[in-house]
C-alpha cells in the first residue's frame, strides 16, 4: 500500500510539474514571440524613420530658405518703394518751392516797376537849382557823392572815377537830360550790372548821407538803385525760370520712370505672393508627415525603453 501511495503521489506531482513546465514554456514562447514582434516593429520603425527624416529635413530646409529669401526680398521691395515715393515727394516739393520763389520774384518785379517810373519822373523834374546845390558840394565832395557819380559813369561808358569822369559829368549843363537818356532799365547788360551792384554794398554809399548833402542826391540814388534792382530781379527771374523748367522736366521724367519701376515692383510682389501660397500648400502637405514622424518616434522610444528593461 505504501508503494502505491508513493506512486500515486509521484504521479500527482509529476503531472503538476509537467503542467507548470508546459505553462512556463508557453509563457516563454509568448515572450519570445512578443520580443520578435517588437524587433520586427523596431526594424520597421527605423526604416520608416529613415525614409521620412530626409524628406522632412528637405521640406524644412526649403521652407527656411524660402522664408529667409521671401523676407529679404519683401523688405527690399518695401524699402525701394518707400525710397521712390520719398524721392517723388522731395522732387515735388522742390518744384513747388521754386514755383513760389519765382512768383515771389515776379511780385517784387511788379511792385518795383511803378516805383521806377515815379523815381525817373522825380529825376526829370529836378531843377537847375537842385543840380547847382549838388555842384556846390563837388568842391569837397563826400565819398557818397563820388560813388554815386562813378555809377553813372559806368552807365555812360565813362571811366568810373570821380576825378576823371564823375566831376565832368556833374558839371555838364545838360546833366539830367544826359543821364535820363542813357540810363534805362531796359538796356542794362549783365556785365554792366555786375560792375554796378557792388557799389550799393559799400557803407559810404547810403541814401541818408546823400540826402544830408543835397536832397536831389537822394532822388538820383533812389532812381538808379531801383533801376539796378529791377534788372537784377529780371536776371534772377530768368535764371530761376530756366531752373524751374528743368526741374519740372526732371520731375515728369522721374514720374514716368517711377511708374515703370512701381509696375515692376508690383509684378515682383505678385510673384512673391504666389511663392508664399505655394509654401503654405507645402507646409500643409508637410503636416501629416510631421505628425506621422512624431507618432512613430514616440513608439520607437517606447520600444527602446522595453528592450532596456528586457
Amino acid at each position: 500500500n505504501q508503494f502505491y501511495d508513493f506512486v500515486d503521489t509521484f504521479a500527482h506531482f509529476s503531472a503538476s510539474d509537467h503542467q507548470d513546465i508546459s505553462l512556463k514554456n508557453d509563457n516563454i514562447q509568448s515572450a519570445l514571440t512578443f520580443i520578435a514582434q517588437l524587433e520586427n516593429e523596431s526594424h520597421f520603425i527605423e526604416k520608416r524613420l529613415d525614409a521620412i527624416t530626409p524628406t522632412l529635413s528637405k521640406l524644412q530646409g526649403d521652407s527656411d530658405t524660402f522664408h529667409s529669401s521671401y523676407a529679404s526680398r519683401h523688405e527690399t521691395i518695401i524699402s525701394r518703394r518707400e525710397k521712390v515715393e520719398q524721392e517723388l515727394k522731395i522732387r515735388t516739393e522742390e518744384v513747388v518751392n521754386m514755383e513760389n520763389e519765382v512768383k515771389s520774384i515776379q511780385t517784387l518785379r511788379t511792385e518795383l516797376e511803378p516805383k521806377i517810373k515815379s523815381y525817373q519822373k522825380a529825376v526829370q523834374n529836378l531843377s537847375e537849382n537842385d543840380i547847382n546845390t549838388i555842384r556846390i558840394t563837388a568842391i569837397a565832395p563826400p565819398r557818397s557823392l563820388q560813388l554815386l557819380l562813378e555809377i553813372f559813369c559806368l552807365f555812360l561808358d565813362l571811366r568810373p572815377s570821380y576825378e576823371n569822369g564823375g566831376q565832368k559829368l556833374l558839371m555838364d549843363p545838360h546833366f539830367v537830360k544826359t543821364i535820363t537818356s542813357k540810363v534805362t532799365h531796359m538796356t542794362i547788360t549783365s556785365d554792366l550790372l555786375s560792375q554796378v551792384m557792388p557799389y550799393f554794398k559799400q557803407l559810404e554809399l547810403n541814401p541818408t548821407s546823400l540826402e544830408n548833402s543835397a536832397p536831389a542826391l537822394r532822388v538820383l540814388y533812389d532812381w538808379i538803385h531801383a533801376v539796378c534792382q529791377i534788372n537784377q530781379i529780371k536776371i534772377q527771374f530768368a535764371e530761376q525760370n530756366v531752373l524751374l523748367d528743368q526741374k519740372k522736366k526732371d520731375l515728369e521724367e522721374f514720374k514716368e520712370s517711377m511708374e515703370i519701376e512701381l509696375a515692376s515692383i508690383e509684378q515682383v510682389e505678385q510673384s512673391l505672393e504666389s511663392e508664399n501660397k505655394a509654401l503654405e500648400q507645402s507646409a500643409a502637405a508637410r503636416e501629416p508627415r510631421e505628425k506621422e514622424f512624431k507618432q512613430i518616434n514616440a513608439r520607437k522610444k517606447i520600444i527602446d525603453h522595453l528592450f532596456i528593461k528586457i
